[in-house]
């Protein structure tokens, strides 16, 4: 096997072979993001793929990753844009020539645990400095959130909310903002770009400005596994760790995010994709039918164990922060199978927890 070519889709094939690529990580495997795609013809496209660069990255000739990047200076600042990032609030600091989305990041399986990743990435990277980005956007699907934060991306506003796909918070990675890169120890400073040359820029010390005190999505171990667990020990109701050691709790909670929900906060509603399972750290959920609250759920119950368990099925209800906020735990379906592949006994007490819930909730129906 000779070693992965990374470049850029130069013909209308090149990019088919990227949308037929997409549609079959994102919604063959993932099964979301359906709403663009194409299924008869097995491709999955959206407007910004007009204005967009598209990465590909090749093995002895196949197709096995790709990347969507929409540069401020070549494309149209879309509603869909703005009403995913919100980026209007940082155009005072950054104009929107400077700024960049990256999206529809997608490897093959079998090639994610060797250096396509890595060399997309890099090159998506060199490619920003080229144009002078100084802002990059990306939307934190949940298996890929924490690789996005590990570079230097950060959460800066509410989850997004989308329709079909689920919420997901949006990052932003304030590309010269040096000093949190090597707080970090950003791999984006070994990529051997030359980023730490001319210092923090004065764009990314205004930017910096307008990030929140509070981040709304946190990492568990910044938080304290030993924290999250006790949390959850001392929580009344059953909780999908009951019977596991704080230690293999841990190893299921550190693929995970936690996300800070404020009262109202919508975290899934009927219909949509499938993004995983939620753990309630804090606070409390509201399961919604109609305009009726039907089930309230505390610290330790699990949310999304329907759609999570038979995986090709839709979200069956809405699910919403009570009052006074929630806050909970994001694990990924991703995360949930590399404990799998590596300590099966852990996973096997997790869905037997899992099972226990939802016969108990069969037993006792929601009110309404």
């Amino acid at each position: 096997m000779s070693d992965p070519v990374i470049r850029f889709a130069e013909s209308d094939e090149d990019r088919e072979r990227a949308f037929r690529l997409r549609y079959q990580v994102y919604n063959t495997e993932l099964s979301v993001f359906s709403r663009a795609a194409d299924h008869d013809r097995g491709r999955s496209v959206d407007p910004a793929d007009e204005f967009a660069d598209l990465l590909l990255a090749e093995v002895d000739g196949d197709l096995v990753g790709t990347m969507q990047l929409n540069l401020g200076g070549k494309t149209p600042l879309l509603d869909s844009f703005e009403e995913k990032f919100s980026i209007s609030h940082f155009l005072d600091a950054v104009p929107w020539e400077r700024c960049g989305i990256q999206g529809r990041f997608a490897v093959n399986p079998e090639q994610r645990k060797g250096p396509v990743p890595f060399l997309l990435m890099r090159e998506s990277a060199r490619f920003g400095l080229e144009h002078k980005i100084e802002l990059s956007f990306v939307r934190g699907l949940p298996h890929l959130c924490r690789v996005y934060m590990s570079l230097g991306f950060r959460p800066y506003r509410r989850l997004y909310d989308d329709p079909e796909e689920g919420v997901t918070p949006p990052l932003v990675n304030i590309v010269r903002d040096i000093e949190h890169h090597r707080a970090i120890s950003s791999p984006l400073l070994q990529f051997g770009l030359g980023l730490e040359e001319d210092g923090t820029s004065e764009l990314a010390e205004r930017a910096r400005r307008l990030l929140p005190a509070s981040a709304p999505v946190r990492l568990p171990e910044d938080i304290g596994f030993d924290r999250i667990f006790e949390t959850l020990d001392d929580a009344p109701g059953a909780s999908p760790f009951d019977g596991l050691s704080a230690e293999e709790a841990a190893e299921l909670m550190a693929g995970g995010l936690v996300y800070e929900l404020a009262a109202g906060d919508r975290l899934m509603r009927r219909g949509q994709g499938m993004y995983g399972i939620y753990v309630v750290l804090g606070g409390g959920l509201e399961a919604i039918s109609g305009e009726t609250a039907v089930r309230g759920m505390g610290p330790g119950e699990v949310v999304g164990e329907v759609a999570y368990t038979l995986r090709d099925t839709s979200r069956t209800m809405d699910v919403v922060a009570a009052e006074g906020g929630a806050r909970v735990l994001c694990l990924s379906d991703s995360a949930i199978r590399k404990v799998e592949r590596r300590e099966d006994h852990v996973a096997l007490g997790f869905h037997r927890n899992l099972s226990k819930t939802m016969a108990e909730r069969l037993a006792s129906p929601p009110n309404g």
